[in-house]
Order: structure tokens, then C-alpha cells, then sequence
């Protein structure tokens, strides 16, 4: 198809321009007017099949995260003007968390370096749990799937109807040794609570017991 030049065109001339077409084409022959038809319609389904495509790969996206970090994502391919300068962003507003991860580097940061703000938390408190090499996998998968850019609601994304490919194999492995440790230490907890139960206050009275599990139990590695 010839380039016609549409694109330098402002929007009040296109509607001009689509004004005059249309009654041009109110003179014509109607099978004219059925091939503009067809013409219109076959463009929005286009651009419909192309907007199915960015959501279906968003929820793939939204998907990974939510699978392996939980709920209340939000990741952003960010690009300076000279694209001198790119970063994916991965943050959890509810949790205060906020990775980076820096494709290109600058003078602070390597190609490659992830830095993440974790809250403080109080003493005796426990430390808020982040997955790094998780956050790392699916913010490389979000960089290769849009170079040029893109923001996702992870929740809203992986909310959507669309189908979906399979998870890529690096995440994959990664949330299935997530869920492997996880379940070890609910079992190793749940016998812990048990062992107190029974009557062992003591954290040396429950040590050799819990020992005794740790060797036939192995933990999991991440």
C-alpha cells in the first residue's frame, strides 16, 4: 500500500480529511462503499487483535510476579530520552518495596545491578522478606518483552481473561523452589509449635528433636 502520509497530518485534519472521504464516497458506486467498509472494519479488528496482544502479555507478566512474590505489583520499563540510560522498575507500594534493576548501567550503578529499598523495620522484628533472584528473572522477562517500554498493574493485568503462554523455564524452576521451601518451613514450624505443645518450652529440650528432623529434612535451597 502506498505511504500516503497520513501520519504528519493533525487530528483536526484527519476528521476534515475523513468528512470529505465520506462524502466522496456517498457518490460512488456502492460497491465502493461496501470495500471502505470493509477497509474500516478490518483495521479496527486489527487494532483490536493488537490490544489483545499487549494484555495478554501483560497478564503473562502479572502472572509471574503475583505466582512468585504475591499481590499489589507494579512494574515499569523506564527509558531516558537518549535511551542512554534504561531501568525496570519493580515496586510494591503497599509494602514499601522498590527494586531497580539497571539494563544499561550509568556512572553509579553496572549493567545489570539490581538495587532494592526494603522499609526499616524495629528491632526484634522480622525482616521483610524480598526475592531477589525472583524479582530479577521477571524484570529481565519484562525488559525483553518491551524494549521500548511499558507499565503493568501486575493485579490488574493477571486479572484479565486472556490466554496465556507457560511460564518460561528460569521463573518456573524459581517459583517451584519457593513453594519446596516454603512447605518445609511450614512442616519444620508446625512441629516446632507441636513439640511446645507437648510441653517443651525450652528451646534446648526442642533442639535435638528439631535437629533430628533438620537431617532426615533437608532445607530446600533458594
Amino acid at each position: 500500500m502506498t505511504d500516503l502520509g497520513l501520519s504528519t497530518l493533525t487530528d483536526d485534519q484527519l476528521v476534515e480529511l475523513a468528512r470529505a472521504l465520506a462524502a466522496e464516497l456517498a457518490d460512488r458506486n456502492p460497491g465502493v462503499v461496501d470495500a471502505a467498509k470493509a477497509a474500516v472494519a478490518a483495521a479496527t479488528a486489527r487494532r483490536t487483535l493488537d490490544q489483545a496482544n499487549q494484555w495478554a502479555m501483560k497478564k503473562w507478566i502479572g502472572t509471574m510476579i503475583e505466582t512468585g512474590m504475591g499481590t499489589g505489583w507494579q512494574v515499569n520499563v523506564w527509558l531516558s530520552s537518549g535511551r542512554d540510560d534504561v531501568r525496570v522498575y519493580l515496586e510494591n507500594p503497599r509494602r514499601l518495596i522498590k527494586a531497580c534493576l539497571h539494563i544499561t548501567g550509568n556512572s553509579k550503578n553496572p549493567p545489570g545491578s539490581l538495587a532494592v529499598d526494603l522499609p526499616r523495620v524495629k528491632r526484634r522484628e522480622a525482616p521483610v522478606q524480598f526475592d531477589k533472584v525472583m524479582a530479577g528473572l521477571v524484570m529481565q522477562h519484562t525488559y525483553a518483552t518491551w524494549p521500548d517500554g511499558v507499565r503493568i498493574d501486575c493485579s490488574q493485568a493477571a486479572a484479565t481473561s486472556y490466554d496465556i503462554p507457560p511460564m518460561p523455564e528460569d521463573v518456573a524452576a524459581r517459583v517451584e523452589a519457593i513453594r519446596l521451601h516454603a512447605d518445609w518451613a511450614q512442616q519444620r514450624d508446625a512441629l516446632d509449635k507441636q513439640l511446645q505443645k507437648d510441653g517443651k518450652t525450652d528451646y534446648w529440650d526442642r533442639a535435638p528433636i528439631l535437629g533430628a528432623w533438620d537431617t532426615e529434612n533437608p532445607e530446600p535451597k533458594l
